[in-house]
């Protein structure tokens, strides 16, 4: 791994250095994963749109907000630590 390693993190900057330059190749990937569209605003506020309609997921924020509440925050020092409470 000591060799390895080494020459992994020089491969990694070298090529890097290469790719950063290459703004043609970088803006080709973006436009064919479909990351430009979210950079739109009429795609954002139709996203928005659907998704107050239909939400993909739901989080009950009373149960989680329950439980947050049961929950003892308080630690007794005496039974964690009780040879330095001595």
């Amino acid at each position: 791994m000591s060799i390895l390693k080494p020459k992994l993190c020089a491969w990694l900057f070298h090529t890097w250095k290469h790719v950063k330059n290459m703004d043609n190749m970088i803006c080709k990937g973006w436009e064919k994963i479909g990351l430009l569209r979210s950079f739109n605003e009429q795609f954002q506020l139709e996203a928005m749109e659907v998704n107050a309609i239909k939400p993909q997921f739901s989080i009950n924020f009373d149960s989680k907000i329950k439980q947050h509440e049961e929950d003892d925050d308080n630690i007794n020092l005496e039974d964690s630590m009780p040879e330095i409470m001595e």
